[in-house]
Parts: structure tokens; sequence; C-alpha cells
């Protein structure tokens, strides 16, 4: 699927919302004619390409359309809220991301709380490869931690802010190398590449395709991965855990709905993602450029990724210096 393509969707989504078409109803009866996918981010992001991949191929096998909406603001807060409120008939779906697990952790459960909206499914896990200026001399995790070590606070990276998976990564990183990081916040990804090509922060966690160009131009490398082992995009990358056992981080994209949706129609809602995921097409246009890895499974199994997930970044958070209310 072309970066055209997702262009064309994001820009739709901007101007109200996209349906995904169907060419005919399938078997078995749906509650409604229509789905409403609520992703509670900005269109164009890694969780609104994956809903559109996901919806594009859902849509027929069950026989009627999905309306994918973005409904960014308040970390995601904003979308969530309107699926709690929504009626549990399993026709208002939200993307979720560990993005609203660590901003429950921070802020604390605002009008809805993350663990009483209905699990459907854990679409995959998303990790980072960290990158560095190549400025710095820095050509491994080690040369990191020895570098922080002999200038405290010096080392920069930069962030979206303190309620984001890659600040608490960061903060995890020096908690286990004993060094101090600095943090620097920006309001959106150009300005973070403009100040690491500058070298005015030297370090990032980001995805292939943004550091596709810096990295052939020798401008920037990756040093490490933060999944639990090296992965096949990357294969010539370490894991950080190579070096500091245990590390791990990375985002869980799932799907939820309204609490109280009937068992029945999760069931049917996961037996069908699940299929999606196994789709040739579906794994290719997800993990071509990203370090995804997707996961399926049962919905039970994703009620228990997302206690683990708030459990992990209550951690992360208190590493960080980062007050807990959730």
């Amino acid at each position: 699927m072309s970066y055209q393509y997702f262009k064309i969707l994001a820009t739709l989504t901007v101007a109200g919302l996209v349906t995904v078409p169907v060419p005919g109803q399938a078997e078995g009866a749906y509650p409604c004619k229509q789905i409403t996918w609520i992703v509670p981010f900005s269109a164009g992001g890694g969780v609104d390409r994956t809903a559109r991949v996901i919806a594009d191929k859902l849509a027929p096998t069950l026989g009627l359309p999905i309306a994918v909406e973005t409904r960014p603001g308040a970390s995601g807060a904003i979308g969530a809220q309107l699926v709690a409120d929504s009626t549990p008939d399993g026709c208002t779906l939200l993307s979720t991301s560990s993005s609203l697990s660590v901003s429950q952790v921070i802020r604390g459960p605002e009008n809805y709380n993350l663990l009483t909206l209905t699990p459907v499914i854990n679409i995959g896990e998303l990790s980072y490869a960290l990158a560095v200026n190549t400025q710095n001399g820095v050509k491994t995790i080690e040369d990191l931690a020895a570098k922080a070590k002999e200038a405290p606070g010096q080392i920069k990276y930069a962030t979206s802010g303190r309620e984001s998976v890659q600040s608490l990564l960061w903060a995890y990183l020096a908690s286990k190398a004993g060094v101090e990081l600095t943090a620097v916040t920006y309001k959106g990804g150009g300005e973070q590449h403009v100040d690491m090509l500058a070298n005015r922060v030297q370090l990032m966690a980001t995805d292939i395709a943004q550091m596709r160009s810096y990295i052939e131009a020798g401008q920037v490398a990756f040093i490490g991965v933060t999944a639990a082992s090296r992965v096949p995009q990357l294969p010539e990358v370490p894991a950080v855990s190579e070096v500091f056992p245990g590390y791990e981080v990375a985002t869980t994209y799932g799907i939820a709905a309204a609490p109280g949706t009937p068992a029945e129609l999760v069931e049917r809602l996961n037996n069908e993602i699940n299929k999606v995921l196994k789709d040739p097409a579906v794994i290719d246009t997800l993990t071509r450029d990203a370090l995804f890895v997707l996961k399926g499974g049962t919905s039970t199994d994703y009620a228990q990724k997302l206690r683990d997930d708030i459990s992990l970044y209550r951690e992360l958070a208190r590493l960080a210096g980062v007050e807990v209310k959730g």
C-alpha cells in the first residue's frame, strides 16, 4: 500500500472521516449498519495508519462499512472518552496504544478508565530504533553510556513530552546505565529532526522510515533497538538488552470497545481481526518500515496485556521522576 494512499486517507480524515466500503453484505447479522472506529490520535500517525489497513480488510468480512475517524486531543483521552460513553453494541471501536496507558498513569483515570473498556484484541507491538547523531562519535550503547558518564546531563534526547513512551524509554535506559540524560520537548517530529541533524539533541527513539535518508547520508546511526531481541528489519543492530539485560520497551497497539459490549460480539470481532492479522499483505504493509510485530490472540490475552502495560509504565514513570496518579 503506497505512501500516496495513506496521504489521501489522512487528508480525507482531516476533512471529516473515511468510510471503508464493502462490496456486499456478508453472512451473519451485525447490530448496526456501520462501525465507527475512533482513532484518538492525529491523522497520518502510526495508530491511524494501522487502523486503516485493518479496517480495509475487516469491512468485507463483517459485511458492513467501517468509518475511521480521528479524534485527537488530551493525549488520546478525548477519543477514548467518546468510546467509553458509546452504546455497548460493538458498533463503536477504539484504537488503543500504550500512549493511553502512559497518560492514565501520569494523569490518573479521568472520566474513563482504560481498564474498564472492553478489550477486543492486541494488534501488535511497535519497538523503537535508538538513533544518534554521528557527529558525537557514539557507535554503540556502551559508547553512549560512557560518554553520558563523562558529561552528566549533557547528552540530550528528543521527546514529544513526559506523557510519551519515548520519554519513558530513555529514562529507563538512563536508569539501567546509571547515567543522566536530558529531555528536550518538541511539539512536532519535524522540529525534532531539524535539531537532531544540527546536533542540538543527540538522541531520538524512532522508526526506520523516518531516519532512512539520514542513515544513508551518514548523518545518523542506529545504536540499538528496544525490542527484547534483535529484529529482522535491522538484524545488524543489537537490542539494548544485550548490554542491559531485561531492558524492553514497546508500544502496544490494540482495539477496545465500550464497557459492557456483549461477549459474542467481542469474540466475533476478535476472530475476524485475527484472520486479518495473518493476511500477508497486511503483514507486509505494517512491518516493512517499522519495528512492528503483529500479535493477535484472545481478548483475554489483551486484557492482561493492558494491565501489564500500566504496571510497566508506573514503574518507568517513577524512574523518570514523574508523579504517578493512576
